[in-house]
């Protein structure tokens, strides 16, 4: 007579292939965008507005990496969770009926690519725009900040932001994890029940991963179509300054960035004639402050506490996994400074991998590695001491932070391992960062990677640098 079982170790493996395939579509789709949003920066403009909107948009922005990064971590944590499990399963029903004991499935490769990846950059200031071009005459008489951000960057960092909030590539990574949860549906073991309300707590959180995104979007283009509306509205404040003062517009200033039209020239009478329109201007701009605060806000608060929730459902999901003390746990691998990262093993890996690939690396060469976590970005980075650089490891700075040398001078080493990854690291982060890092070096650090060592730490002292060796 055949034994029923409880359930199917194959439910297991399944939903962890859903978790990791998830996992790889957000990691290509994000770190795509990302890159083009890293050309997206100084946008908002200097005015008043402009700083507050640019404020608002960088720390949305933030969160939202931040938040893609924990989700795309949980996604392939829960994936080895799950095949834990199913291999649990299967090694019990392998006991039950006496048969051979199965192999674990395999997790799946990670698509992470070494080294930080590009971010969306600063929304913050931009050049001269617009009346900020004028004579310096002329906005003096004038007195009154204009928005000078610039609208077609605006547009394009909206058009981004939308494309990965709707790319199918992104909701269908969503239906991933619902399918995936659907599968236990009629599970009847203990931890089916955990694992279907992890699985949900995944769908919601990409899904207000997506919902912020588009919600970044909506204020890239609600910002970029206010500035165009009092454009508008001044263009003919300005087009009444210009004919009263008889400016020839064949010697004007082009301020095409705010009003389209010609901008304005010292003068006399264009002085005293932006003075007697200063009054209406001021006005104008007043009016259209008003008439927009919202939407020269930036995200709303409806939007940043849907992030907020969802950001923390993932967060805390990934801790409990982390925290757990049971068998299948212990294999989630840690991204931070956990006890568990074993960076010998980090370097062996890395020379097996290189060798494959036809790139030895002889053992009179230092490899160094580095995992953990800064200002929410998952940090892996690998480096081979000398001047040759392997594919995938950090290359010699080429204008480099820190120096490579010992106090006294005595001892410079600039292609050393350690070295290459806290310069990488350098040049990326602030110096208001934090997180913390391992950084494994197969040999004890010399006298000049000390001394690197201690410049990085001055540099980010909310760094915490975990140093082993051996």
């Amino acid at each position: 007579m055949t034994e029923k079982l409880e359930v199917d170790p194959k439910v297991y493996y399944q939903a962890a292939t859903n978790c990791f395939d998830a996992a790889a579509a957000l990691n290509d789709s994000f770190k795509y965008v990302f890159g083009e949003l890293n050309s997206c920066g100084h946008m908002a403009g200097r005015d008043e507005d402009g700083r507050a909107w640019g404020t608002s948009y960088d720390e949305s922005a933030r969160d939202a990496v931040a938040f893609f990064d924990q989700t795309f971590a949980t996604l392939r944590a829960y994936g080895t969770a799950l095949n834990d499990l199913g291999f649990e399963h299967a090694k019990s029903d392998a006991a039950l009926k006496g048969t051979a004991q199965p192999d674990r499935s395999q997790d799946q490769a990670s698509t992470v690519t070494f080294g930080p990846y590009a971010l969306p950059a600063s929304a913050a200031g931009g050049a001269p725009q617009g009346l900020l071009k004028a004579s310096v005459e002329v906005l003096d008489a004038i007195n009154c900040p204009l928005p000078d951000g610039n609208t077609d960057t605006l547009a394009k960092a909206a058009d981004a932001w939308d494309r990965l909030g709707r790319i199918y590539q992104n909701t269908n990574a969503k239906d991933k994890i619902t399918i995936a949860a659907s599968l236990f549906d009629g599970v009847t073991s203990q931890d089916a029940v955990q694992v279907r309300e992890d699985l949900k707590t995944l769908e919601t959180s990409i899904g207000a991963l997506l919902d912020t995104c588009k919600a970044i979007s909506k204020t890239c283009l609600d910002y970029k179509e206010s500035i165009e509306e009092l454009r508008n509205e001044i263009k003919g404040f300005i087009d009444a300054i210009i004919q009263e003062a008889a400016i020839d517009m064949a010697i004007t200033v082009i301020a095409t960035c705010l009003t389209g039209v010609g901008g304005l020239i010292a003068g006399a009478k264009a002085v005293e004639s932006a003075r007697r329109w200063s009054i209406k201007i001021k006005a104008a701009v007043t009016a259209w402050r008003a008439r927009k605060a919202l939407q020269l806000k930036g995200l709303a608060d409806d939007a940043k506490t849907v992030l907020a929730k969802g950001k923390q459902a993932v967060k805390d999901l990934r801790e409990r996994l982390r925290a757990s003390k049971d068998g299948h746990s212990k294999r989630e691998p840690s991204l931070t400074n956990s006890p568990e990262f074993d960076g010998s093993q980090a370097a062996n890996d890395l020379r097996a991998r290189l060798a494959a690939n036809g790139e030895a690396v002889a053992n009179s060469r230092n490899v160094a590695v580095a995992r953990g976590q800064i200002d929410g970005q998952n940090i892996s980075l690998d480096a081979v001491s000398g001047a040759r650089t392997p594919s995938g490891t950090v290359e010699t700075p080429g204008n480099p932070i820190l120096r490579p040398e010992s106090v006294d001078g005595s001892v410079v080493r600039s292609a050393d391992s350690e070295f290459k990854i806290l310069d990488n690291l350098a040049q990326n982060l602030r110096p208001d960062s934090k997180g913390s890092i391992d950084l494994y070096t197969e040999r004890a650090p010399c006298d000049a990677c000390t001394n690197v060592i201690e410049q990085f730490k001055q540099r980010f002292p909310g760094v915490e640098v975990n140093v082993t060796y051996g």
